[in-house]
């Protein structure tokens, strides 16, 4: 190997060490990587929506944007699709997969060309998609996360009922929920404590929830219609529609109408 497909190698591997050292929030790591004066060049849409210069300069900027990346991906890791060099030149395809502050999921692909001086890496220009970044990176609407906790109280009604834990009721009916049977032509359920000692000898090893639709949504209640299906100890299985008023406690979302509908096989003309 001569020299200066030696240096090409060195400096492929200067900038693996400092992606790898980008996700560990290594500091230290990266300066030693980075000359005095170095500069990064963000996409120019960053600067733009975040105010950041372009380029950010000298190690004590750069190396403070990147070691703070947790601020925004708390969980983070940084994958190397291809390198490419030639000269003082190196060229990076990679992702970065993880979640957001906000709590989204997170999948990006950047390119970074950097341009090394003596081993140490002087100047990199990073291309993304910023556009993809920011929706991601945004806090998830009031209307989302209610949403997303109802789909959630839906389907966390079948695993507490299929474990039989019953002393985790008040996870998902208020105290005075009503269960409403009149479909089956069976009295109603008035309270939490009635539906729990209904439920103590049920007949149902397995519940599924399907279909879910939030019809109405306001600050503090839900009107949400689903589909069920269940499983029998007798081999049988059941369908029908779940009719629900879920209102939001101090606690989280519950359940506090349920009324169940049953389907029968029919035949359209």
């Amino acid at each position: 190997m001569d020299a200066k497909t030696s240096d090409v190698e060195h400096n492929k591997q200067v900038v693996r060490d400092q992606i790898a050292a980008m996700e560990r929030l290594d500091a230290a790591a990266q300066s030693a990587l980075m000359t005095d004066d170095v500069r990064w060049w963000v996409p120019q849409s960053a600067v733009e929506a975040s105010g950041l210069a372009r380029p950010l300069s000298g190690k004590t900027a750069v190396v403070e944007l990147l070691a703070g990346a947790d601020a925004f991906f708390p969980e983070m890791h940084w994958t190397i699709d291809q390198v490419v060099a030639e000269g003082d030149h190196v060229a990076v395809h990679a992702h970065m997969q993880g979640r957001t502050a906000s709590g989204n999921d997170y999948l990006n692909y950047y390119h970074f060309l950097y341009r090394l001086d003596g081993g140490r890496i002087a100047e990199v220009w990073e291309h993304v998609d910023t556009a993809y970044a920011f929706a991601r990176m945004a806090p998830k609407s009031d209307e989302t996360a209610h949403r997303q906790a109802i789909y959630e109280l839906l389907a966390n009604y079948g695993h507490i009922l299929d474990d039989v834990a019953h002393h985790r009721y008040p996870e998902i009916f208020t105290e005075d929920a009503l269960f409403d049977m009149s479909a089956y032509g069976q009295p109603n359920l008035n309270s939490r404590a009635e539906i729990a000692a209904a439920f103590q000898g049920r007949n149902l090893y397995g519940h599924l929830t399907t279909n879910i639709v939030i019809e109405v949504l306001a600050d503090d209640s839900a009107r949400v219609r689903s589909k069920f299906i269940g499983f029998a100890n007798d081999g049988g299985i059941h369908t029908g529609d779940y009719f629900d008023v879920v209102v939001r406690t101090g606690d989280g979302w519950r359940l506090k109408v349920r009324k169940v509908v049953p389907r029968s096989p029919r035949v359209f003309a």
